[in-house]
């Protein structure tokens, strides 16, 4: 059997989703019996706390591959996109010194239009300045998740965090992407 690790903040662990509707989950039902995917999301979690606890989980563990989707947090704080780069970069390294394959999941824009939205409008604004930034610097191997959601309310429950259609479709994608890059 063949183990997975996704790791990252609240899009990873399934905020506002239950457990079975989450993509981590989803994905697990698309791989089927030879692969268990272990999701190691935390909400909340910076992209900085993500490479700490990447580094134990590879040091307890060996992983097939590891998805990581993280940096929605740094960004919609102080954070700048130089700063998870370098994150990113940090889990690069410690998957390659591991011995496995990284795939970054690049988080979606949030939607502006959410009747129940998660933060502030200029929070919003923010984070998607910086994730236009973020999307044409990551030099590794990645699936931007934002051309699935477009900014359509329906897929967020509150403008960041995917509802179960949204999550669905983040496991379409990793699969299909999975499969043509031969990740599985």
């Amino acid at each position: 059997m063949k183990k997975i690790l996704a790791i990252g903040d609240s899009l990873v662990q399934g905020y506002g989703v239950a457990a079975h509707e989450n993509w981590v989950s989803l994905l697990s039902a698309y791989l089927g019996p030879d692969f268990k995917l272990v999701n190691r999301g935390l909400n909340g979690d910076l992209s900085s706390h993500v490479v700490d606890r990447l580094a134990l989980s590879l040091e307890e563990e060996a992983f097939y591959g590891v998805l990581i989707l993280c940096g929605a947090n740094d960004l919609m704080g102080s954070l700048s996109v130089d700063q998870v780069l370098l994150s990113y970069q940090a889990c690069q390294d410690l998957g390659e010194a591991a011995g496995t394959r990284t795939l970054f999941l690049l988080p979606p824009k949030p939607s502006f239009l959410s009747e129940e939205p998660f933060a502030h409008m200029q929070a919003y604004v923010s984070l998607s300045r910086k994730l236009e930034d973020l999307y044409g610097r990551v030099p590794w191997p990645h699936l931007n998740l934002d051309p699935l959601f477009g900014g359509v309310d329906s897929l967020f429950i509150d403008g960041i965090h995917p509802s179960p259609e949204g999550h669905g479709l983040i496991a379409q994608a990793v699969f299909k992407y999975g499969k043509k890059e031969t990740y599985w």
